[in-house]
Formats: structure tokens, sequence, C-alpha cells
């Protein structure tokens, strides 16, 4: 685990550096219109970063288990927000670089944030500790990775709002990992979910407010669900 640890570490100190870069010497906040164009090289080396350092060491992080992938939870709330992200792309097609620019950092991010987070990091805590406690740490640190964005520019106050968000996230996200025991399937629920929200595809939608928290409620019922299952299936003990 120390090891894994490291690796986190050096991660987030990535992250902060890109952060922290943009912001004071580009000019560009977390929150600007271009920032992701500015930031893409950073996300570029996160990915590639966490891709490599689990291609090394596939054999300590892999989930071990004899039970079967299960998809029925997860799909529920997969197969809409994938839909919907694949409609975003398709409707707001143009021929700006922009518009390619924010599909690669989604796929970077999701990349990056996945094999980092639910690959290395919840599958190494999974092999010493019980699974549930496995997410719920690997959650915890998810989130505060987002206090980062301090660095970027953002207030405390909207760091705060990001850290109740992505923790639901995580949640979901891991549990989806833990439940299908594929990685790809998180990687391609956040990539989504992230080009869904920096397209600003709901702006158009006028219960946006009550479809965000609609979808934050279905990833709380859909983990507790999942967690279930793992505390009353003795085959979850162990990874």
């Amino acid at each position: 685990m120390k090891k894994t640890y490291i690796v986190l570490s050096i991660y987030m100190i990535i992250m902060a550096i890109g952060l922290f870069v943009c912001k004071e010497f580009m000019g560009v906040p977390y929150d600007a219109p271009n920032f992701s164009e500015k930031f893409l090289p950073f996300m570029f080396l996160l990915a590639v970063f966490s891709v490599l350092y689990e291609m090394r060491n596939r054999n300590e992080i892999i989930l071990q288990t004899g039970n079967e992938p299960r998809y029925i939870f997860s799909s529920v709330l997969f197969i809409p927000v994938v839909g919907f992200g694949i409609f975003s792309v398709v409707k707001g097609f143009n021929a700006e670089l922009g518009f390619f620019i924010l599909i690669v950092d989604t796929i970077l991010i999701g990349i990056a944030e996945e094999i980092m987070y639910r690959r290395i990091l919840l599958g190494s805590l999974a092999r010493k500790i019980h699974p549930v406690y496995a997410l719920l740490l690997s959650s915890v640190l998810f989130c505060l990775l987002h206090l980062l964005n301090l660095l970027g520019g953002l207030s405390l106050s909207e760091v705060i709002n990001q850290l109740g968000s992505t923790f639901v996230m995580g949640m979901f996200l891991g549990a989806m990992y833990l439940d299908t025991k594929k990685i790809i399937f998180p990687i391609i629920f956040h990539s989504a979910w992230d080009y869904i929200l920096l397209s600003d595809s709901l702006s158009e939608i006028s219960f946006m407010p009550i479809l965000l928290i609609g979808v934050y409620a279905l990833e709380f019922i859909i983990t507790i669900l999942i967690i279930i299952k793992m505390i009353r299936n003795k085959g979850y003990n162990s990874y």
C-alpha cells in the first residue's frame, strides 16, 4: 500500500502544479472557458502516468474474486447517462478545435481518474481491507482531490459544493467497478458525465437542477444496493 500512496501523491502533485501554472502563469483559472485547452498537457500526463503504473503493477491491484460480474444495478444509470453523452456529442458537433479538445479532455479525465482512484487505489485497498471500507476510503480521497481546485481559482464555497457531489460520484463509480469488475465502465461513464457538464449540454433543460439532484440521488441509491449485496454475499469479503 505504501507504493500506492506514493503514486497517488505524485498524481496529486502533478494536478496541483497544472492548476497553479494555468492560473498564475497563463492567467486561465479553473472556471475559464478555455481551461480544458490550457490544462490538456497536464491531463495527458496524468492519464499516461496512471496507465503506465497500472500496466506495470497490474497483478498487485487487480480485483481477485470468484464472483461473476454483475451489470444490472450499474446499467440503470450507465445507459441513460452514456446515451445522453453520445447525443450531446452528436448534437454539438462542429469543426472548431475547441469541440475536439473538450472530447479529448473528458476522455483523458475519465482514464486518469478512474485508473488512479478505482483501478489502482480501490483495487489495492480491496486486497487489504473489506471492499466496503475500501470503497469509502477511496471515495473520500477522490473527493479530497478536488480541494486542489482552490489552486485553480475556485472559491472555498464552490469547492465545498464539489466535494459533496464528487464523493457521491466516487462511491457510485467505485461500486460500479466492484460490481462489474470492468474498469472500462467507470471510465466511459465518467467521461460521458464530464462531457455533459463541461459542454453545458443541460443548459437548455428547464428542470436541470432537479435532473442533477435526481442523478446524484440515483447514484446514491444504486451504491447502497450494491453495498448491501456485498455485505450479504460472503464472496465479496475478499478481493
